[in-house]
């Protein structure tokens, strides 16, 4: 009897159960607008996902974005397992669109030095693509700040450079360049910017500046000799020429205006005096076969050697 009373209160027991356990399910179960954001998320981060998909997942989520999401979303632009075609594709995405906070969460990555140098990139295009002039007191600061990363800032400068006619920019641009104790590589960006938009008479001057200024690398300084030569400045030979002079200037810096002054008609022009006198002291120190060969040119270029030379032929 009581071994039967004992089966019928477990089968009560077991139907109450029966009876609770879809209202418990129903009570636990994430609401559907919560699996259809887990659902655009997971299709998002999927890599395996064709872009097109990942990108609809991102717009259907910024219809009613979240904090979750807006982190998702910086966190797979930062990814450096993607693939810089789908990061393209999903910049130009978030350029368009108008939620403030994932905006703003993009300005923080951009200024922030800490952010690593890719994402801080990455967050400047995506700024400058939604709206340039919002940005661009942000890029004057970085661009300014010595403190900065110095590859970042000759990155942002390049958003400077499609300014340039800008007053203001071209006053930064400019203070930059004349600051000898900013970085080298900063200061040539400047100046590559300030050409586009100064006179000829302007670039001549800055270049023989870089070319004189020998906290300059050496390939910014033959880059900067091209470049007077080109621009027809008529005084580069003699600011070239204490380079020659100076005992602890670089070797190959040396050979390369050596190079371009025998262009010249070198035996005509009035600095030619102090050129033989530089060239026989470079004599005295290291030599090898291409300056031995310029030397024996520049000596040829002697009138009193040719008259020399000429007389022993007869």
């Amino acid at each position: 009897m009581r071994h039967c009373l004992r089966l019928i209160g477990l089968g009560f027991a077991a139907g109450i159960w029966l009876q609770l356990r879809l209202p418990v399910d129903f009570l636990f179960a994430l609401p559907p607008e919560r699996n259809q954001q887990e659902h655009l998320l997971s299709n998002l981060k999927n890599r395996s996902v064709p872009w097109q998909k990942r990108i609809e997942a991102f717009d259907q989520m910024m219809q009613m974005p979240t904090e979750e999401s807006r982190k998702a979303v910086i966190e797979t632009l930062e990814n450096r397992r993607e693939s810089a075609a789908f990061v393209g594709r999903f910049s130009e995405a978030i350029a368009k669109t108008k939620d403030r906070d994932l905006l703003r969460m993009l300005e923080s990555r951009f200024t922030d030095r800490s952010t690593p140098i890719h994402a801080r990139q990455i967050a400047a295009s995506i700024l400058w693509k939604a709206d340039p002039e919002s940005v661009m007191d942000r890029i004057r600061t970085i661009a300014a700040d010595p403190f900065d990363n110095e590859a970042f800032r000759v990155y942002v400068m390049g958003y400077l450079a499609q300014r340039a006619q800008d007053g203001e920019n071209q006053k930064l641009v400019r203070s930059i360049f004349e600051d000898k104790d900013d970085s080298s590589k900063v200061r040539e960006m400047a100046a590559a910017i300030l050409e586009a938009v100064q006179d000829g008479a302007e670039n001549r001057a800055m270049y023989q500046t870089i070319l004189r200024d020998s906290m300059f690398p050496v390939p910014a300084r033959k880059r900067a000799l091209e470049k007077c030569v080109l621009l027809n400045a008529t005084s580069w030979p003699e600011t070239s020429l204490p380079i020659l002079e100076d005992p602890n200037e670089d070797f190959i810096l040396k050979k390369a205006v050596l190079k371009n002054l025998l262009r010249q008609e070198t035996a005509s022009q009035p600095w030619v005096t102090r050129l033989r006198k530089a060239a026989a002291a470079l004599r005295s120190g290291l030599v090898d076969a291409e300056l031995e060969s310029l030397l024996r040119q520049i000596e040829n270029e002697n009138p009193a050697n040719r008259k020399s030379a000429h007389a022993n032929q007869t």
